[in-house]
């Protein structure tokens, strides 16, 4: 099968103005459909030469994905660049002019003369659908390669990768497609994780890992044609590493929170102090989450503990904010606060500054409850390292999965209603 190369176009990604999600995005897509992944990504910026020397470069691969340079600014010259590249004259399609048009009318908006660039290709180009934004994307075609134009936007390039351009090279490639599962482990760091799975001998299979985010890494499974290696071999992982696996259909932490809380019909809430409401964003990224969950509290100072969730002052004074104590009862008042199945108490101390001997920066205290009482709380106690932004993370992310431990029936809940 020909080669998949990526191109991203754009001053903002090269200076690290702007992060670049697509390829990852890209990849990830390519690779579950069984196709083998890219061979190449190029990076370069807004300038004619260089884009026209990526496109002749990256010719060879096959199939070609370029993202970014699609917009109505002067400074988006891809199209220009394809033009030229393909030796044809740059014109107007009818076709994407009528998208440029119907989108700005639903947003209600006024076709600009800028907006009327978004409607430029090359002659021979066959228009990509964007039905999240204005640019709409073009294919071309060379002796040796398929050329795949997107725009640089994140929503409309991913809607348009899986939509479009991923279904396209595999009809084209007559690829079959392989199979493939990805199993989500938390808490064990990378090199442990591949020394584990190195011992389990799994014959056949091709082993690759991927770090998701904070202590969640996704081992993926796949061999070319039989989907029954590829299961015996996730099986054996997931029964190997026991509770450390969260998932085999390749959903992230967040996700399978999601996916038992709204099966077992349980709700949950949450107070945050370090993290300052990240874990409430996180659990609520998924459709249909105000099923599952009923609030959360930001509680800041030592007054708002006690003031919203009945934290009491002697404790917080014996104790200190950051305890075991005051993030069970904060967990405690949450869930009678929103009459929730789980509650969630977060206090630490995220950084620079604040730190202690005893209490070093990164301490963190996460307490979740399932019964009736503080006294049924789970608590732990956690060291984590980094800037104030990864000590976040990882708390975030030790929540979630104490979440779903907690979410267990031998951990107080069954059904959505609490233990007596």
């Amino acid at each position: 099968m020909p080669g998949i190369e990526f191109i991203s176009i754009g001053d903002e990604v090269l200076s690290g103005t702007t992060e670049d999600r697509n390829f990852s995005f890209a990849a990830g897509e390519v690779v579950a459909a069984g196709l083998s992944p890219p061979v190449r990504r190029t990076s370069v910026r807004d300038n004619k030469k260089e884009i026209k020397d990526a496109l002749r470069r990256a010719e060879q691969s096959g199939f070609v994905i370029v993202c970014g340079g699609l917009g109505p600014t002067p400074d988006d010259l891809t199209a220009a660049c394809a033009a030229d590249f393909f030796g044809e004259p740059l014109k107007s399609n009818p076709e994407a002019l009528e998208h440029v048009r119907t989108a700005l009318k639903k947003m209600k908006r006024r076709v600009l003369a800028s907006h009327k660039k978004q409607a430029m290709m090359p002659e021979s180009a066959c228009v990509i659908p964007n039905s999240k934004g204005t640019s709409a994307g073009f294919m071309c075609e060379s002796k040796r390669a398929v050329f795949y134009f997107l725009p640089g936007v994140p929503r409309e390039f991913q809607a348009m990768t899986t939509g479009f351009v991923v279904p396209d090279i595999q009809k084209r490639s007559g690829a079959e497609k392989h199979s493939l599962k990805a199993v989500g482990v938390f808490g064990i760091p990378e090199s442990e994780l591949a020394r584990k799975v190195e011992k389990m001998k799994i014959k056949n299979a091709d082993i690759s890992y991927r770090i998701v985010r904070d202590y969640e890494i996704e081992v993926r499974i796949s061999h070319a044609s039989d989907p029954k290696i590829v299961g015996n071999a996730a099986e054996k992982i997931k029964k190997r590493l026991g509770k450390n696996v969260f998932s085999v259909s390749g959903a992230t932490l967040a996700e399978t929170v999601a996916q038992i809380l709204l099966e077992k019909n349980l709700t949950v809430s949450v107070a945050e102090s370090c993290t300052a409401g990240i874990l409430a964003s996180n659990l609520t990224q998924t459709a249909g989450s105000s099923k599952y969950f009923t609030g959360g509290v930001i509680p800041y100072s030592n007054r708002s503990k006690s003031d919203l969730l009945g934290v009491a002052q002697d404790v917080i004074e014996k104790k200190g904010a950051v305890s075991a104590e005051v993030a069970r009862a904060m967990a405690a008042g949450t869930q009678k606060r929103f009459d929730s199945d789980i509650g969630v108490g977060i206090t630490g101390i995220a950084g620079p500054g604040g730190g202690s001997f005893e209490k070093p920066v990164g301490t963190v205290y996460i307490a979740t409850i399932a019964g009736k009482s503080v006294a049924d709380a789970v608590c732990g106690k956690f060291q984590f390292t980094g800037s104030r932004d990864r000590v976040r993370r990882h708390s975030v992310a030790r929540a979630l999965y104490m979440i779903m431990e907690a979410a267990q029936p031998k951990n107080g809940v069954k059904n959505g209603k609490r233990k007596s």
